[in-house]
């Protein structure tokens, strides 16, 4: 299971938020790092302090109380706001960082951008930590199951093996789905074709050993106790982000976590974009490491 020594869940407010929207955001921040028994901070930008603080303190009170959680507000200073949660982010090495989803759907629409788009943009692609972009209308409280997409050949995957011990924490049952394009598994000799495309029970119960073979190269630090989460394994070929879609829309609100490179440009990121722009998933990216 993943290191227990990050001890913190990190919200991030741009302070355009409406009322009801930042109420929504803290309450579930606050279930988020209940379950997962850790800390919530909240950064804030410090010109709304005097707008919001009386309201912001009156909230953490009472759910603070209802919780047994610590939270605790930060108001950051306003110019170059990003800039200063950044050396936050670097400083205190959260284990989850999260943001509304209206600050990374503005950032990757394609055309110009506003310099508080192209700066939430860098932010993101900077950031190592895991970021949980939340939905706008589905809340994470409610999510059943996890979802890792995965394509490709079989490596070591870094969103497999932070879904393990995610789930492992909270208690969901955890989805895999490996999606492979028939022209990259032609010219991979080590897969047999004749796999591609089988439901998760056959290939679990025909192939046991291709499976296991398979989770062990994908998350090697996971004990065989904390992939007893997986639940679901399907390996099909076809185009990745339609594969995605077809097999999440199955799943009663999952909580997607997508591995990525850190760049909102072209490759993996466009199946990223693609389930961003396609649903309302709850969706965590996971920072490839190099």
């Amino acid at each position: 299971m993943q290191n227990q020594k990050y001890k913190q869940v990190l919200l991030i407010l741009s302070g355009q938020e409406s009322g009801l929207r930042r109420r929504v955001l803290i309450a579930e921040s606050l279930g988020i790092s209940r379950k997962l028994s850790m800390e919530l901070d909240v950064l804030i930008p410090q010109a709304l302090e005097s707008l919001l603080s009386h309201q912001l303190m009156k909230q953490v009170s009472r759910v603070q109380g209802q919780a047994h959680t610590r939270i605790q507000l930060k108001w950051i200073r306003s110019d170059q706001y990003l800039d200063q949660v950044f050396k936050s982010v670097q400083e205190h090495k959260p284990y989850l960082i999260i943001i509304d989803r209206s600050q990374i759907l503005s950032a990757i629409e394609v055309g110009m951008l506003t310099s508080d788009q192209s700066a939430w943009k860098c932010f993101i692609s900077q950031v190592r930590a895991p970021i949980l972009i939340m939905s706008q209308r589905k809340n994470v409280s409610t999510s059943e199951s996890i979802l890792v997409p995965m394509s490709g050949e079989m490596r070591k995957s870094q969103a497999l093996e932070w879904s393990i011990g995610f789930a492992n924490l909270v208690d969901l049952p955890l989805d895999l789905i490996h999606v492979t394009s028939r022209a990259s598994a032609e010219q991979d000799r080590t897969l047999d074709l004749s796999l591609l495309g089988r439901g998760c029970d056959e290939f679990h119960h025909e192939y046991p050993s291709l499976v296991s073979e398979f989770l062990a190269q994908a998350s090697p630090y996971s004990t065989l106790r904390d992939k007893r989460v997986i639940r679901t394994f399907v390996h099909c070929s076809g185009p990745e982000l339609s594969e995605i879609l077809r097999f999440g829309s199955a799943s009663t609100d999952p909580f997607v976590v997508i591995e990525w490179k850190g760049s909102l440009g072209l490759g993996r990121a466009q199946v990223m974009r693609g389930i961003l722009q396609s649903t309302d998933w709850p969706v965590v990216l996971i920072r490839e490491k190099s």
